[in-house]
C-alpha cells in the first residue's frame, strides 16, 4: 500500500468517513455518525428555519475519526471533503485556533438547504439570475438576501461565508478567505456556470449593500487549495486538501459504473440523477412563457396573471385532456432468481449482496413560486365566500411544517437497531395482516406534477370528479374551493443541470420528500398510540410496515387499493406550499398496511412527475442504481421503483461497486 486518501462527507443528519487505498480504491475502513446538530425552532426563529449547531457537526467529524484505524490515518496522503449543498454558514476571525478548536461566538448557525424563510412571496421579488439555473429557498444567496432584508444584524460583522464543507476546508488549511468549487457555488444560486462567476451586478443592483466580499473564490473541482496545518488526530501535517465538492456529485462519483447508469437516492429527501454529456449551459435561465394560465372549464378561454416578472402574456390552450398523465406499465424483462438478484414483478432487482449507502444529498432539481398561487387562493374565495381550511389553519399548518423541517432521519427513526446498523433482524417475527379482498393488479399512473400552469372549475362536483380520478388539486386553494386542477408541466423544468466533474454536467431530478414523510408517519403513529397508554418503539412500527411478511410481493397485491396519497409534506421547492393529502379514501382502504403502500407508491409517483421514464429512455438510461437507507431497507419502494420507472433496478447491499459520498470524495482527489 503506497499511501491512503481520506474522504469526508458532512451530510445533513450524520457526517461520513472512508479511507481508500490509493493504488485500488478499495475502502480499507469507514465510519458514520449522527450529528444531532439540529436547534429547535424557537420564539425567535423565523418562520420555516432550520439551522444546525457547527459545533456539534465538527465535533462529529472529530468522533469519527478517532474509531478509524490509526496505522491507517498515519499513511493519509490527500484529503477530499464533500457536504450537503446549498446552505450557508458565516464567520469572523479568529474562527479557530490553534489545533482547530473553534471561535463559536464568531461563527454562525448553518442555515440549512431545508431553510423555507424565503417564502414565495419573498422569491417573487427577486431578481431572475444570469445562469440556466433557478435560484430557491434554502440556497445560499436567496439566504443571504433574505438576511440582508430581514435580519441585517445577523450579517454584520461577518467578513467571511460559504456551505459547511467549505469552512471545515478553510479551518484545516487555515485560510484567512474560503475558496469553492462550481459543483458547490452553482448550487448557492445566483452563480453562472458558462462564465465560472457570481452575478455580482445583479446582486449589487437588487440591493446595493450587498456584501459581494462574502462571495468566495471560485477553484475548479481537484483543485488542491491547501495543506493540513497541523497533526490532526493521526494525519501528518502538511497533508494536501482539495476543494470541498457537493455531496450529490460526489455520490454520482461512487456509484454510477457507467453512463448510462442512473441513481435513485432515497434518504431524507429523494433524488434521480444521471450524467448528460450533451448539457451546455446557457448564460441565462430561459422561461419561454413566465406566466401563469387560468383556464375556464366552461369556455375554455384563457386569462392570464401577470407575473412579477413579464407584462400580460395571453395564449391558446389546448383541449384539455382528461387521461393526460396516465400511461401504462411498460415491463421489463423478466429473469430469474438468483443468488445475486432478486426479482420484483416482472423487472429484476440485482443485489449483489452489497452494503448499502446511507446519504443524506439535499434535493436539488427544484423550481420557484410566485405570487400566483395565491392570486389564484383569493380568486377561488371570494368566488366562494367562505373562510377556508387552510386559512384558519394557517398558524397550526405552519407550526407542523417548521417541525417537521426539524426531523432528522437517522438510525433510529428509518427502524435500525442503532447497536447492528442493519434492518436484517426486522420481520423475523413473521407478523402477517389480515386478509382482504384481492385487488387487481393497478395499471401505472404518470403522476401530474404541480406546476405553475393551473386551471379553474367553476364546477365543484367536476373538481371533485378529477379527485376520484386521482387529478391532483391546486395546492395554492387547499382544496377548499373544489374548482381547481393542476395541469401537467414540462418536465424539463423540473430538471436541473449541476456542474459535475471534468465539465460534464449532472441531471437531476428531487424532491424534498422522501425518507422523511415515512417518519413521519411512523413517529405519528407512535405517538397516537401513546395516546391510548401504549409504549410502541418505532422499529417495532417499522417492522410491521415493512418487514412483516415472507411474500413481500404478495403482500404489496394483497393492499394495494386505489388510494392516492400525495407525499408533499414539506411541499417541494417548485411548489412551496404545497401540503400533503389522501384521496380516494372509503370504509375498505382505511387499512394502516394500505395507506402505507400508497404512501410508499406516493413518493416514487411524486419523484416520476419530476423526471419520468421516458425522459430517461430518451438519455439512453438502461439501468437504475438505488441507493439510500429508505429505499435499500424497504421492498415495497423498490417495487414501486420497479413498477413506475420500468428499469432494471440494483440494489446494492454489501458494497462491492457502490459506496457513498465520502468515497466519492476520496477517490474524487486521486
Amino acid at each position: 500500500m503506497s499511501s491512503v486518501v481520506l474522504g469526508i462527507d458532512i451530510g445533513t443528519t450524520s457526517v461520513k468517513v472512508c479511507l481508500i487505498d490509493a493504488d485500488t480504491r478499495e475502502e480499507l475502513s469507514s465510519e458514520s455518525k449522527d450529528t444531532q446538530s439540529n436547534i429547535p425552532p424557537s420564539g425567535e426563529s423565523a418562520p420555516g428555519a432550520h439551522e444546525q449547531n457547527v459545533r456539534k457537526i465538527v465535533s462529529t467529524l472529530y468522533n469519527c475519526l478517532l474509531w478509524l484505524p490509526k496505522e491507517y490515518l498515519r499513511q493519509v496522503k490527500r484529503i477530499g471533503i464533500c457536504g450537503q449543498m446549498h446552505g450557508l454558514v458565516l464567520w469572523r476571525h479568529p474562527a479557530w485556533t490553534d489545533k482547530f478548536e473553534l471561535v463559536n461566538e464568531n461563527i454562525s448557525n448553518l442555515i440549512t438547504w431545508q431553510d423555507t424563510r424565503c417564502d414565495h412571496h419573498y422569491l417573487a421579488r427577486l431578481p431572475l439570475p444570469d445562469s440556466h439555473l433557478k435560484a430557491y429557498t434554502g440556497y445560499g444567496i436567496n439566504t443571504l438576501l433574505w438576511l440582508l432584508d430581514h435580519q441585517p444584524d445577523a450579517v454584520t460583522g461577518y467578513t467571511h461565508a460559504a456551505t459547511i464543507q467549505d469552512f471545515i476546508v478553510a479551518m484545516l488549511c487555515d485560510l484567512q478567505a474560503p475558496v469553492m468549487s462550481n459543483q458547490n457555488a452553482a448550487s448557492w444560486g445566483y452563480f453562472n456556470c458558462k462564465l465560472n462567476a457570481w452575478n455580482e451586478q445583479i446582486l449589487r443592483a437588487h440591493n446595493p449593500q450587498f456584501p459581494l466580499h462574502l462571495l468566495p473564490d471560485i477553484k475548479p473541482s481537484g483543485t488542491i487549495v491547501g495543506k493540513l496545518t497541523y497533526d490532526w488526530l493521526g494525519i501528518a501535517k502538511d497533508t494536501p486538501i482539495t476543494v470541498a465538492l457537493g455531496d450529490l456529485q460526489c455520490s454520482v462519483l461512487a456509484t454510477l459504473q457507467h453512463n448510462t447508469d442512473a441513481i435513485i437516492n432515497i434518504s431524507t429527501s429523494a433524488q434521480i440523477a444521471f450524467i448528460d454529456e450533451n448539457f451546455v449551459p446557457k448564460d441565462h435561465y430561459v422561461d419561454e412563457t413566465n406566466s401563469f394560465i387560468l383556464q375556464d372549464e366552461t369556455n375554455r378561454k384563457d386569462h392570464t396573471i401577470q407575473t412579477a416578472n413579464t407584462g400580460l402574456i395571453t395564449k391558446e390552450l389546448p383541449e384539455h385532456d382528461e387521461n393526460l398523465g396516465m400511461k401504462d406499465t411498460i415491463s421489463g424483462q423478466t429473469s430469474k432468481s438468483t443468488e445475486e438478484s432478486t426479482v420484483v414483478g416482472s423487472t429484476r432487482i440485482e443485489t449483489q449482496n452489497m452494503q448499502e449507502t446511507l446519504l443524506e444529498t439535499p434535493p436539488h432539481s427544484v423550481r420557484q413560486t410566485d405570487k400566483t398561487s395565491q392570486e389564484t387562493k383569493r380568486s377561488c374565495d371570494e368566488q366562494n365566500q367562505i373562510e377556508t381550511p387552510s386559512q384558519r389553519n394557517r398558524i397550526d399548518n405552519g407550526q407542523i411544517r417548521d417541525r417537521l423541517q426539524n426531523l432528522e432521519i437517522n438510525d433510529d427513526v428509518v427502524g435500525l437497531d442503532p447497536t447492528i446498523n442493519t434492518l436484517g433482524r426486522l420481520g423475523e417475527d413473521n407478523i402477517g395482516y389480515d386478509e382482504v379482498d384481492p385487488i387487481l393488479p393497478t395499471k401505472h399512473t404518470t403522476s401530474v406534477a404541480s406546476t405553475n400552469q393551473s386551471t379553474r372549475f367553476d364546477n365543484p362536483q367536476s373538481c371533485r370528479s378529477k379527485l376520484r380520478k386521482g387529478i391532483k388539486l391546486c395546492c395554492s386553494c387547499s382544496g377548499s374551493c373544489s374548482a381547481a386542477e393542476v395541469s401537467p408541466p414540462s418536465q424539463q423544468d423540473h430538471i436541473e443541470h449541476f456542474p459535475y466533474f471534468n465539465g460534464n454536467y449532472i441531471a437531476v431530478g428531487a424532491s424534498m420528500n422522501g425518507g422523511n414523510c415515512l417518519a413521519t408517519v411512523v413517529c405519528t403513529l407512535q405517538a397516537w398510540f401513546k395516546e391510548f397508554g401504549f409504549n410502541v418503539p418505532q422499529n417495532q412500527i417499522w417492522s410491521k410496515l415493512i418487514n412483516a411478511v415472507d411474500d413481500p410481493e404478495g403482500h404489496i397485491a394483497r393492499n394495494e387499493s386505489d388510494l392516492k396519497f400525495l407525499p408533499t409534506l414539506l411541499g417541494d421547492r417548485h411548489v412551496i406550499e404545497e401540503s400533503a393529502s389522501i384521496l380516494n379514501i372509503t370504509p375498505g382502504n382505511l387499512a394502516i398496511s394500505k395507506m402505507f403502500i400508497a404512501l410508499c407508491k406516493g413518493i416514487i409517483d411524486n419523484l416520476h412527475s419530476i423526471m419520468s421514464r421516458e425522459r430517461l429512455h430518451t438519455a439512453r438510461i438502461d439501468r437504475i442504481i438505488g441507493i439510500g437507507s429508505c429505499l435499500t431497507r424497504n421492498h415495497i419502494l423498490q417495487h414501486y421503483v420497479n413498477q413506475v420507472f420500468g428499469l432494471r433496478l440494483i440494489i446494492d447491499r454489501h458494497q462491492r461497486t457502490i459506496r457513498d459520498a465520502s468515497y466519492g470524495a476520496a477517490i474524487s482527489t486521486i
